[in-house]
């Protein structure tokens, strides 16, 4: 079994979606491990996208990131960062042909509802920094 991260973002929070991905996560074999709801903070944002710090659609991302409360999780299931990937879809939900939770509950490239990580490295690095109280790997 595998740990990976997983966040569905304020645009889907706020929107009321979070029951419904929730659902769509769990009919799709992972189980909640750790659950939380945080605000981010811009250093947040900027541990999240560092390839984005300093570029000029930085600060729309923390603005948008910081406008409400995102839900964290910690899941686990047999290669959870390969198949959450592959559940979660393309970036921009408009490029998604099957279906994706991006395609279902996205709007647009920014506001697309949930952030995965894309490797191993990035889900050790993400559950150490959002969930600090365990080592899960």
């Amino acid at each position: 079994m595998e740990f990976t991260f997983f966040m569905v973002k304020p645009d889907a929070v706020m929107a009321g979606y979070i029951e419904g991905i929730i659902r769509h996560i769990k009919e799709n074999g992972f189980k909640i491990v750790a659950r939380k709801q945080k605000t981010l903070t811009r250093d947040d944002v900027a541990f999240l996208c560092p390839m984005h710090v300093g570029r000029d659609f930085f600060d729309d991302l923390v603005a948008f990131f910081t406008s409400g409360p995102s839900e964290l999780f910690v899941l686990r299931r047999r290669s959870a960062i390969e198949f959450l990937n592959k559940l979660v879809g393309e970036t921009d939900p408009k490029h998604n042909s099957g279906p994706s939770l991006r395609k279902r509950f996205g709007t647009d490239v920014r506001r697309n509802a949930v952030h995965s990580p894309s490797n191993e490295e990035n889900a050790v690095r993400e559950l150490a920094y959002f969930f600090p109280e365990k080592d899960w790997y």
